[in-house]
């Protein structure tokens, strides 16, 4: 039988919070939070974002590997943003 949930990220040390790192390629940003102990609600929509189109990816780490996936993403100009704005950017205002 096929464990459905082989292909999810799982937290470094189960059942422990850890660190969420959301990446924008196609618009050059980055989100890193934490620690967090849900990464499921954060998956579905990036899922939903590749699906439309856009290269964007989530992941979690320990606080140590999301500091220097911080400095590496920073070494390529991405910028920072805030955790909701890659995932669920504000609306225009009218």
């Amino acid at each position: 039988m096929r464990d459905h949930d082989s292909n999810r990220l799982r937290s470094p040390d189960l059942g422990r919070p850890f660190y969420l790192v959301i990446v924008d390629y196609d618009a050059g940003r980055y989100s890193l939070d934490g620690p967090v102990a849900e990464i499921e609600v954060w998956e579905n929509k990036a899922a939903r974002l590749r699906s439309a189109g856009r290269s964007v990816r989530c992941f979690q780490t320990t606080e140590q590997q999301a500091k220097l996936t911080a400095d590496r993403l920073r070494s390529f100009q991405y910028d920072r943003w805030p955790l909701r704005s890659i995932i669920d950017p504000p609306m225009d205002a009218c």
